[in-house]
Parts: C-alpha cells; structure tokens; sequence
C-alpha cells in the first residue's frame, strides 16, 4: 500500500490534481476535484454528490478536505464557477465575487 500511495502523491504532484471522494460507509456517494498551477492558484472543477446525500454537510466536507489539501500545498488563492443556485452553498465556505476580475468564456464547438 506505501508503494501506491507514493506513486498516487508522484501524480498529483505531476498533474497538479487533487481528488477527493465522499463515502457512506464503503460507498462513494461524492467526489470533487481540483487542478492547480503548483506554484500560486488551484480552481475547483467539479463538487458532485448523490442525490440523496445533498444537505446534510457531505458536500461542504468535500470542499473543506479540497481546500485543506491545497493550502497544505501552499497555494494562494483557489477559484471556482459555480451554477448561480450554488451561492448560498460556497459563501459560508469562504467563497466570494472576485473584484478585480472578469468571469469570461471562449466556446469550443
């Protein structure tokens, strides 16, 4: 198992990827990933949770284990694009409108 661990951190520390999954005893009902610069900023990708599992302090886990694992990396700052319905969950997360930046997107068809 040491053997795998190693190898999974020598990944992530490649990729600049930080994944973390959710369980409910052994089964995964969440996950949430992260990629990262490795020298200065992180942007949350994805938060998904079950369904079932949505209010009840899983999904703000999550983030908290994400955002944990990325200051440990000695980021700066950590951004994310959130549904418009999802303020109310990342503000008590410390989340908030960025002030000296544009949201923008390109496209791809």
């Amino acid at each position: 198992m040491k053997n795998i661990r190693g190898r999974m951190y020598g990944w992530r520390l490649m990729l600049g990827l930080s994944v973390m999954a959710a369980f409910a005893g052994n089964e995964i009902i969440g996950m949430g990933r992260a990629i990262s610069d490795r020298a200065n900023d992180a942007y949350i990708q994805d938060v998904v949770l079950k369904k079932e599992y949505r209010g009840q302090g899983f999904g703000s886990r999550l983030v908290e284990a994400i955002v944990h694992r990325l200051e440990a990396d000695g980021l700066k700052w950590i951004g994310l694009i959130a549904e418009k319905n999802s303020r109310n969950f990342y503000v008590p997360l410390g989340f908030g409108n960025m002030k000296k930046a544009v949201p923008m997107v390109k496209m791809i068809v």
